[in-house]
């Protein structure tokens, strides 16, 4: 047969990346299962599973493009696809280094101080699923609603309510009231930013 030309069909190439991006889909819809469905017990092996093929198809995907031959009659998606592969774990790594994770540290010391001090029969509310990750509450969905007041809040019979409020957003002083009551928070962290994280005691 007359040989490919660069920016021709690559049957096995396209196939591997389209397995490689169906794997990926797949993995991420069984996190946004075990985040907001299922739990994690029931998606881990699954999911587990799915990635067993990934550092084969890795493999032939980079065996073949080592090859200058193949490389020169590889189509733009195989080009596309190993850049992908090179230079996502290179963000991966330099995005910590880059990034100021001290941003996120007062969400954390929150969320610590939920754990260990809140009784675990308690019923806490959380307007934010960081705090509620970071405080192991994995099974705890109340942020995906939204309420006006903490006495909208107290009347739902949450007994915790765990605050995150973004400098310029989250509920006014009026609205930080039970009973007509201006209620103090039982335990605040400030960022540098000026975003907050208070906890109050509804009951």
């Amino acid at each position: 047969p007359p040989p490919r030309h660069k920016g021709t069909t690559d049957p096995v190439g396209d196939r591997l990346i389209a397995v490689w991006f169906a794997i990926g889909i797949l993995v991420a819809l069984y996190t946004v299962a075990s985040r907001f469905f299922v739990t994690d017990r029931y998606l881990f092996m699954p999911a587990l599973l799915l990635c067993v093929p990934l550092p084969f198809m890795l493999n032939e995907i980079l065996s073949r493009y080592r090859n200058r031959e193949e490389r020169s009659q590889a189509n733009w998606r195989t080009h596309l696809l190993v850049g992908m592969i090179c230079i996502i774990p290179v963000l991966s790594i330099a995005k910590p280094i880059v990034k100021n994770s001290n941003d996120k540290m007062y969400i954390r010391e929150a969320a610590g101080w939920v754990k260990k001090t809140l009784p675990a029969s308690s019923t806490i509310y959380y307007n934010d699923s960081q705090v509620a990750f970071y405080a192991g509450d994995y099974n705890n969905h109340s942020f995906l609603h939204s309420f006006q007041s903490l006495d909208q809040i107290r009347e739902q019979a949450y007994e915790y309510a765990v605050l995150l409020n973004k400098k310029g957003t989250g509920l006014s002083e009026a609205q930080l009231s039970v009973n007509g009551q201006h209620l103090e928070a039982i335990f605040k962290t400030v960022n540098r930013r000026g975003h907050v994280v208070a906890v109050y005691r509804l009951a």
